[in-house]
């Protein structure tokens, strides 16, 4: 339950563009599960958007 909602809490932080903030939720959902997916799929996406703005 915890995972879920950092993971939402993750989505609205990035959505508003607030990156850090977003990957420390990330980090507290993947602390409560490990390898929770819509967590790492979520983490994945802002990663790829950090590179691709970083080129």
């Amino acid at each position: 339950m915890a995972a879920r909602i950092y993971t939402e809490l993750a989505t609205y932080y990035w959505q508003q563009g607030y990156t850090d903030i977003a990957l420390d939720r990330l980090a507290l959902a993947l602390q409560q599960t490990p390898n929770y997916p819509p967590a790492m799929d979520l983490m994945q996406q802002i990663q790829i958007q950090t590179t691709e703005m970083s080129h």
